[in-house]
C-alpha cells in the first residue's frame, strides 16, 4: 500500500513539473515573439516620461518588455532570484 500511494506521488509530481515547464517556455517564447506572457500571477507596468516596462511576474520567473519612446527596445525573461539588468526599472 505505501509503495503505491509512493508511486502517485512521484507520478503527481512528475506532472506538475512538467506543466510548469511548459508555462515556462511557453510565456519564454511569446515574450521574445513580442507577445504578452500568458500565465501572470500579476501584472504590472511602469511609466516614466519616455519609458515604459511591462511585467509579468509568473510561477518562479519574471518577464519584462522594455519601451523607448512608444517602441520596443529589449525584453528581459529571468528566475526570480536573479536581479534585472535593467536597473532603473
Amino acid at each position: 500500500m505505501i509503495k503505491v500511494i509512493k508511486r502517485i506521488i512521484k507520478i503527481l509530481l512528475i506532472i506538475v513539473i512538467i506543466a510548469w515547464v511548459a508555462i515556462v517556455i511557453t510565456d519564454y517564447l511569446g515574450v521574445i515573439n513580442n507577445k504578452q506572457a500568458k500565465f501572470c500571477i500579476k501584472r504590472e507596468t511602469i511609466n516614466t516620461e519616455t519609458k515604459k516596462t511591462e511585467r509579468c511576474i509568473g510561477l518562479g520567473y519574471f518577464a519584462e518588455r522594455y519601451y523607448k519612446n512608444g517602441e520596443l527596445s529589449g525584453y528581459e525573461f529571468r528566475p526570480f532570484f536573479m536581479k534585472s539588468k535593467n536597473a532603473e526599472n
